[in-house]
């Protein structure tokens, strides 16, 4: 992620105010292209069903995998117990009180390092978060770091909604030292900071180009561009008479049902949002 300050003039009510923005560049078009030498990628496979072809390319892309407790069932009964020599993890994480006694004697088989953290306070999708924010990325000081969660979404709703507070906490108080991607069979999900970002838009799992900008609490200022509804400055869509749409809110209007119309997408948000597209691998 590309960072530097900036100084940029916006307009709120009809008066101008100075503002200080950070400017970020998204980039996760490595998605599209064999493992680069300036990416690092981590990925984290939950207990979620997944598509064989979507974990192959996600595998592909990893330089460090942890299947997080149950999430080592999956990878065997959906990928095969055969393939495991092919795709094994470098750990599996968590209370380890979901995975089965089959799966466990399999990946002991293939000496794969097992970490058990029985602590409650933490979900295994948090607990792997930490173990890599610990023992990992700060290992790599030279390239761009990305995680990526498989099986973030579907089951449980309260789990969806727990990995939906994880990314918010990784963004809050702005960007931190990786870029965090929820993904599972149709939708990948990632937190755009307060400031201005460039978007650049992988072309292999977005081609059905539906996307969503989503507030947790209110966004005070947006504005997007290279949407096809876009927001704030560059906005034509109107939601009631003499209104331009250049805040989301909760309770008030959230934009979803959008659609990515350009391979690069500008957004300026006052505070943090959610920002998800639909996917096909």
């Amino acid at each position: 992620m590309c960072i530097r300050d900036r100084i940029k003039r916006t307009f709120t009510n009809n008066e101008e105010a100075l503002i200080l923005l950070m400017e970020y560049t998204l980039n996760y078009s490595f998605f599209d292209h064999p493992k680069s030498e300036s990416n690092y990628t981590c990925l984290v496979v939950l207990n979620q069903p997944f598509a064989i072809p979507l974990f192959q390319l996600l595998y592909s892309l990893a330089d460090y995998k942890i299947y997080a407790d149950g999430g080592s069932n999956y990878v065997q009964r959906i990928i095969g117990k055969e393939a495991l020599l092919k795709y094994k993890p470098d750990l599996i994480l968590g209370d380890l009180d979901s995975i089965d006694k089959e799966t466990e004697k399999s990946m002991k088989e293939l000496g794969i390092e097992f970490l058990c953290k029985p602590e409650e306070d933490h979900t295994d999708s948090e607990k792997s978060l930490i173990f890599l924010e610990e023992e990992v990325i700060p290992k790599i000081t030279d390239k761009n770091v990305n995680v990526i969660i498989l099986g973030a979404f579907g089951g449980r709703m309260d789990h969806t909604l727990y990995n939906i507070h994880l990314l918010w906490k990784k963004i809050k108080d702005g960007p931190t030292k990786y870029q965090l991607f929820m993904v599972n069979n149709e939708n990948l999900m990632t937190g755009i900071a307060k400031g201005h970002t460039i978007i650049k838009v992988p072309k292999k799992l977005t081609v059905s180009n539906g996307c969503g900008v989503v507030p947790i609490g209110k966004c005070e200022y947006i504005s997007t561009k290279g949407l096809k509804y876009d927001m704030g400055k560059f906005s034509d869509l109107i939601i009631g008479p003499d209104c331009m749409v250049k805040s989301l809110e909760f309770g008030e209007f959230i934009s979803t049902s959008n659609e990515i119309v350009e391979d690069v997408i500008d957004i300026e948000v006052s505070d943090p949002v959610i920002w998800v597209t639909q996917i096909d691998c």
